[in-house]
């Protein structure tokens, strides 16, 4: 199956790319979803914006709160689920 970047996603990272800015990555985040919550995605697309947006969704755990794999990134917002495990 190949793997295919919608283009508002496309052209939403590239953007992001070319201001060699700081941006926050819980907003883009929020963007992307949005941008794809308006427009049908084939297979492969859904499989292209999963594979561009997956990184956005875990952030470095550090000192006692630890993640829930040991590791150094854990989920960017568990669940009570989640909480209530750790």
């Amino acid at each position: 199956m190949p793997v295919v970047i919608p283009p508002a996603v496309a052209t939403k990272l590239a953007d992001i790319e070319t201001l060699l800015k700081p941006f926050d990555t819980f907003e883009l985040f929020g963007e992307l979803n949005q941008l794809i919550n308006k427009t049908e995605l084939t297979d492969d697309e859904r499989l292209g914006y999963q594979a561009e947006v997956l990184g956005f969704q875990f952030t470095p755990m550090r000192g006692k709160d630890r993640s829930p794999w040991g590791g150094y990134f854990g989920p960017f917002s568990p669940t009570e689920q989640q909480l209530a495990k750790w």
